[in-house]
């Protein structure tokens, strides 16, 4: 700070000292001469041969207004820096370690935060692989049971078939006069012709895919199992990259400053 700012900084603070004092003498020689009834132009020069003589109430009003001016003055040098340009600055810094520190939280939020939906991930993904196989299961069920109700329908034209055609060549010899055919002792069957490998490769796939959802929930509890140590981890290798990060940003400066960041974590270099 230059001489000129001090000289002008003691020649503020006199003048305020030298104000307070004579405000609150002429408050208190006031509160005198208004009690006694008589006029403050009569009693000036009063005031100002005789400073000190005062009475209890009014020297201790004279007392309370020094101290309140004291107070005044404490507070006035309490608002700011003492060295003046440093409290600016000061308050440039603590904005910037403010806009740090929301910064890095919500880098590590966001960071974290991945880690920490793993386990929301991983059961989304088994709910929508347990959805999925359901309406397999469904659509399997479905299959087989249009494909018996095709065997039971093919079986029972077969049945109603046969017995039809034995009611009629049973009436037929009645009044035949030569000898029957031989293909009346044969009757027409009528083979399936839908294919069964669809729905049985469906059955299989439908097994496997059993399985695999087992060894789904088996992984999705490990790793809900797991999850701790991993949070625990990645926030330790977040706060490591972190804190080289700002040991980086401080070293960057060249004016030769160290900073710790809560642990001793220095560069090699540093530690010889």
């Amino acid at each position: 700070m230059s001489r000129h700012v001090r000289a002008l900084a003691g020649f503020g603070i006199l003048a305020y000292a030298l104000f307070a004092l004579g405000f609150n003498l002429a408050v208190s020689h006031y509160r005198d001469l208004a009690a006694s009834g008589v006029t403050a132009a009569s009693n000036l020069f009063g005031l100002l041969g005789s400073p000190l003589d005062l009475s209890l109430p009014s020297a201790a009003l004279f007392a309370i207004g020094l101290i309140a001016s004291l107070l005044g003055l404490w507070k006035g040098f309490r608002l700011d820096d003492a060295v003046p340009g440093y409290g600016e600055r000061h308050r440039r810094f603590i904005a910037s370690d403010k806009e740090l520190e929301q910064s890095t939280n919500g880098l590590r939020h966001q960071v974290l935060g991945r880690v920490e939906r793993v386990p929301e991930h991983t059961r989304a993904v088994v709910r929508r692989a347990d959805h999925v196989l359901k309406e397999m299961h469904g659509n399997t069920v479905c299959a087989q049971r249009a494909l018996e109700a095709y065997a039971a329908k093919r079986a029972h034209l077969e049945d109603r078939c046969e017995v039809l055609l034995r009611r009629y060549r049973d009436e037929n010899r009645a009044v035949r006069t030569k000898p029957e055919p031989r293909y009346f002792a044969a009757f027409p069957n009528f083979p399936a012709v839908v294919d069964d490998a669809p729905v049985n490769e469906l059955l299989r796939r439908v097994a496997r895919a059993d399985d695999h959802l087992d060894e789904l929930n088996a992984e999705e509890h490990r790793i809900r199992r797991g999850q701790a140590d991993r949070v625990r981890d990645a926030a330790a290798r977040f706060e490591s990259c972190l804190a080289d990060r700002l040991r980086q940003a401080d070293a960057g400066r060249g004016d030769g400053s160290e900073h710790s960041t809560g642990d001793d974590t220095r560069f090699p270099e540093d530690r010889s």
